[in-house]
């Protein structure tokens, strides 16, 4: 979440700077032929940012909740975790509303909670795969 409000604190300037310097590492990366940064590529990049950045949170914060015996049922804390990335979300863009040369807009809340439920459903795979597992070596030990 601190990530997150560091990178929400930055003004219009500093934070298309470093789309900007992402996007060049990225043609670097793939070697791709430098072109003239489109204004449609940096709305991608952006976009692709709030979602990445929402699905390691919603990761860690299901992750956080499967460990906590507070709440009991899976749903619940599907729920939760879902809640505290959504409110969250919809807190970053408020905050952006005060930040020069920014703004804060509904479509990005919606796609951070996207971005989280994917991480959330992501974490809850792997729990899956675990129990799997654990329950063919107690098959294969017993």
């Amino acid at each position: 979440m601190v990530v997150i409000f560091c990178f929400s604190a930055q003004n219009g300037t500093q934070s298309s700077h470093l789309s900007e310097t992402v996007q060049q590492y990225i043609v670097q990366l793939t070697g791709s032929t430098p072109q003239k940064q489109a204004a449609n590529d940096q709305f991608v990049l952006r976009k692709a940012a709030h979602f990445t950045v929402y699905f390691v949170l919603g990761g860690l914060c299901m992750a956080a909740l499967l460990q906590t015996p507070r709440v009991a049922h899976l749903r619940q804390k599907v729920g939760v975790a879902l809640a505290i990335c959504a409110v969250y979300a919809a807190s970053d863009e408020f905050h952006q509303l005060f930040v020069e040369e920014r703004e804060g807009r509904i479509l990005d809340v919606g796609i951070d909670t996207v971005g989280a439920f994917c991480g959330i459903m992501l974490v809850l795979l792997g729990l899956d795969c675990w129990k799997k597992r654990q329950k063919k070596k107690e098959q294969k030990q017993g």
